[in-house]
């Protein structure tokens, strides 16, 4: 499995990450680069600095395009986890629209965002293990 990442805020690149494996040294890349993102959110004080735009690629499928996440939590162990809860909120509020708010653009958008919180859950766990 290829990954590719970027994460941008509205100002300046925090992380990118080009074509690395999920192996032992791509799991500690992309832990060093979330890390590295967090604290210089930990650091900053402007407006806005909990707005990230994120790029994701799998295996050359783009899942995110400078994509708008917001953080809500202080911590998360990884991005994956970030982008799990992001498309979580995504299918929750959706599944609030009345029938007739429902596009077939969005009924489209929201079955990607089912499949692709499943790609992120598994990414997530294959950041949390060891080795």
């Amino acid at each position: 499995m290829k990954i590719e990442l970027s994460i941008d805020n509205r100002y300046v690149n925090l992380c990118k990450i080009k074509s690395v494996k999920l192996d032992k040294e791509g799991k500690k890349m992309i832990m060093a680069g979330w890390r590295s993102v967090e604290a210089f959110l930990n650091r900053s004080f402007f407006p806005g600095m909990d707005n990230l735009l994120i790029t994701l690629s799998i295996d050359d499928v783009c899942i995110f395009q400078k994509t708008k996440v917001r953080l809500k939590k202080e911590h998360y162990n990884n991005v994956f986890e970030l982008l799990e809860l992001f498309l979580k909120d995504k299918i929750y509020f959706y599944r609030k629209l009345e029938p007739d708010e429902i596009t077939p653009i969005l009924t489209a958008e929201y079955q990607r965002n089912l499949e692709n919180v499943k790609h992120m859950h598994e990414l997530n766990s294959m950041m949390k293990e060891r080795g």
